[in-house]
């Protein structure tokens, strides 16, 4: 894995009565310039890394659900997964 910064955003998902309902977990390069370098198998891998490696789950969701998009290729292929990071 290259040594670089990566930012996690959150995005938050509301219900059909405009309530907090949940987060969706973004991946989002230090450096913006690099995010057209970064496929979805990628981005999905450091998102996970991230939010279960360097803080604290609860304390990101705010206790909230956590959702996180998946690739087609992760979810037929989760080896990827680590494939992709390493």
């Amino acid at each position: 894995m290259t040594d670089q910064s990566v930012l996690l955003a959150r995005q938050p998902i509301y219900d059909t009565q405009q309530n907090l309902f949940a987060y969706e977990l973004l991946f989002r390069p230090e450096d913006k310039g690099d995010m057209p370098d970064f496929d979805g198998n990628i981005a999905t891998s450091r998102v996970l890394l991230n939010a279960f490696t360097e803080g604290d789950i609860e304390k990101i969701s705010g206790g909230l659900p956590a959702f996180i998009n998946f690739t087609k290729e992760l979810l037929l292929s989760p080896p990827h997964l680590i494939q992709s990071i390493s």
